[in-house]
């Protein structure tokens, strides 16, 4: 990157940060997440540079990045959570729901192996954000994001069999 365009970048990103965040917040309802969302469009601006300093509102070009990076971070959690909406079914009746959970927990351990499913319960399940899941794998965040994708398909996959 140029000198003008990395000062350009790290004005825009001393002056927007906290307000890309709290848009961002206000998209996703989640701290961590909203901070990754922005954290990522300053990414894929620094891939972009050149959009970003010839555009005629900058600013806005970076609030439709934060903008689609929380639509596509909502879509990811939706696709999550059906996945366990039977869960929530089969708690309407306490002894069903039980069974129901621990055969369906029985079924993940059957397709997945224990990293696999360690990782889907503390994201999916309880919501820990990947950032958090990426920093004790020590790992990227988008590597985290991927086998959480990779494992969600996988377990599809062997449950539908």
């Amino acid at each position: 990157m140029l000198p003008e365009q990395d000062d350009f970048l790290e004005k825009l990103f001393r002056e927007h940060f906290n307000e890309l965040e709290l848009y961002a917040y206000a998209l996703l309802k989640d701290q961590p997440d909203a901070r990754e969302a922005v954290q990522d469009a300053f990414h894929i601006a620094c891939t972009k540079i050149e959009a970003v300093m010839e555009s005629p509102n900058p600013m806005g070009w970076m609030r439709l990045t934060v903008k689609n990076l929380a639509r596509n971070r909502r879509r990811q959690r939706s696709r999550e959570m059906l996945l366990l909406l039977p869960l929530e079914e089969a708690g309407e009746t306490p002894v069903q729901g039980e069974e129901g959970w621990f055969e369906f927990l029985e079924q993940c351990r059957a397709v997945l192996t224990p990293e696999e499913m360690e990782l889907l319960m503390s994201v999916v399940v309880e919501g820990a954000p990947y950032s958090e899941k990426a920093s004790d794998l020590g790992i990227s965040v988008w590597a985290c994001y991927k086998r959480v994708k990779r494992s969600l398909e996988k377990l599809r996959h062997g449950l539908e069999r």
